[in-house]
């Protein structure tokens, strides 16, 4: 237990710095506000939810198998986040990162889905 509290301190740390630091990233953080987070790992049941991105049951937090502690993790993050008047988007930027050109998401191979 003491291990996850340590690693989790470190992940929290990390994801801060890493969305406070890519406004891209950030801005995709954002736009899932204000769902919960949720890590979408059918074989991690401490860091996901045991479960699939496609299963039915990814919706019904009561339907989890894991703990969802990634997913609570970078909740926390993007709220904090949201919360600093410096992490926000200016009207201005905030048209440039939402334009047709910009909005062009990479390729992610991550398990991340949100509520």
């Amino acid at each position: 237990e003491s291990w996850r509290l340590f690693a989790k301190e470190k992940l929290k740390v990390a994801n801060f710095a890493k969305y406070s630091q890519n406004i891209e990233l950030r801005k995709i953080l954002f736009d899932s506000f204000p769902k919960t987070l949720v890590e979408a790992s059918e074989h991690d049941l401490y860091w996901g939810v045991g479960l699939r991105k496609n299963d039915p049951y990814i919706q019904k937090r009561d339907k989890w198998n894991g703990e969802n502690a990634m997913g609570f993790l970078l909740t926390e993050v993007r709220d904090k986040l949201m919360a600093d008047p410096k992490m926000t988007f200016p009207t201005k930027l905030k048209r440039v990162l939402e334009s047709p050109e910009t909005n062009r998401q990479p390729k992610r191979s991550n398990s991340l889905t949100s509520l």
